[in-house]
This record gives structure tokens, C-alpha cells and sequence, in this order.
């Protein structure tokens, strides 16, 4: 059950990331043909792009956490000796997601404030700012339980001695 709902969070990053690029190309691509060839741009075009490309960024920093490719300094684990790179790799893991979870946090919280206040879009009064920020809120949760999936568990069965190779993302097998 656990593993079918991982495999469909996988396809969903990836699905979402993919949609909305080709969504924001076919817009803004439309956007310029009718700005050169009729001199006129749809006014709820850019802010469309702009969400499109925040839920396409958050998006991105979970799938980058469920590889393992987010950011983190490795070039120390380098110079320290083996045994010890393992403990260090783990506390960086600990230390960004308890960072995602804090802006997880403050991004929801921000989120509620927007949505009682009723905010809308400028150009597109019918749709809510909240939308836009739901991509972050939804991204930051993502990059916390992913780092903690591809990131924190390895790192303690490797300490534990459960897991002698490491893989260097959670859809590899040992």
C-alpha cells in the first residue's frame, strides 16, 4: 500500500512538472504570435506563466529531494574519514528538512491568511492568490517527507549497519 502510494507521488511530481512546462510553453509561445502578428496580449496570460511556473519550481524541489539531488555541501564528506561521512550526510538530511518543514509551516500559515482574506489576481479577479501559493505549501511538504524518505532513513539503516551500500536515490535498490 505504502510502496503504491510512493510510486503515484513519483508519477504526480513528474506529471505536474511536465504538463504545466507545456502548458506554460503553448501559452506563452501563443502570447508572442498574438502580441507580433494581432498587437495584442491577453492580460491573464503572464500571471498564468507566473503560477504555472511557481507550482513547476515546487514541484521540482520534491522530485530533486526524492533523488537526492537537492542542495547539500558533499565536498566535506571528502576529506573526512569514512566512518564518519555517514554522520554527516545525516545531520545535513536532518537539518533541511527540519528547514522544508519550517517554510512548509510558514508558507501554510501565510497561505490561510491569503485565503480568508479572499485575495484575487489582478489581471484574473475570479481566481484566488491562494492557488499560487498552494504550489509552495505543497512543494515544501513534499521536500520534507522526501528528504526524509531518500535522505534520513538510508542515512540511519547505513549508520545501523542495515544497509552496507547506500542507494543514491530512494527509486534505486540496494
Amino acid at each position: 500500500m505504502l510502496k503504491g502510494i510512493i510510486r503515484f507521488l513519483d508519477k504526480l511530481e513528474e506529471y505536474v512538472i511536465v504538463i504545466l512546462f507545456t502548458l506554460t510553453l503553448i501559452l506563452l509561445g501563443t502570447v508572442v504570435v498574438t502580441r507580433y502578428f494581432f498587437a495584442y496580449t491577453p492580460s491573464w496570460a503572464e500571471q498564468t506563466a507566473r503560477i504555472f511556473f511557481v507550482w513547476i519550481s515546487f514541484a521540482g524541489i520534491s522530485m530533486a529531494a526524492r533523488k537526492g539531488m537537492h542542495l547539500k555541501v558533499t565536498a566535506i564528506t571528502m576529506v573526512l574519514p569514512k566512518r564518519v561521512s555517514p554522520f554527516v550526510m545525516l545531520f545535513g538530511d536532518v537539518v533541511t528538512a527540519v528547514a522544508a518543514g519550517v517554510i512548509f509551516l510558514k508558507l501554510f500559515n501565510m497561505t490561510l491568511v491569503v485565503y480568508e482574506r479572499g485575495q484575487t489576481f489582478a489581471a484574473m479577479p475570479s481566481v484566488p492568490v491562494w492557488i499560487m501559493y498552494m504550489g509552495g505549501v505543497l512543494g515544501m511538504l513534499g521536500m520534507t517527507i522526501r528528504v526524509v524518505q531518500a535522505g534520513i532513513i538510508p542515512g540511519l539503516r547505513e549508520i545501523m549497519g542495515q544497509n552496507k551500500t547506500m542507494p543514491k536515490n530512494a527509486n534505486e535498490k540496494a
